[in-house]
């Protein structure tokens, strides 16, 4: 049941802090949203990890397919 006398602006004064306090967080985390998004975006079709500049379909070198001494 609801309570029989229910003052808003009572509550709304009593309740200022959290209602402050929860407005803050939600702008704070459609802020870092944007930036998420925005970074992610910026990096285009990059693979994670890969650096530019650097062609990872590029053939091995010969000394990366160099055979192991000792056979």
């Amino acid at each position: 049941m609801s309570a029989p006398d229910t003052n808003i602006d009572k509550q709304k004064k009593r309740h200022a802090g959290s209602l402050i306090g929860m407005g803050a967080a939600a702008a704070i985390a459609a802020i870092l949203l944007i930036i998420y998004l925005l970074t992610v975006s910026g990096s285009g079709d990059e693979l994670p990890g890969a650096t530019a500049g650097t062609d990872s379909d590029a053939a091995p070198s010969s000394e990366t397919m160099a055979p192991a001494e000792g056979n």
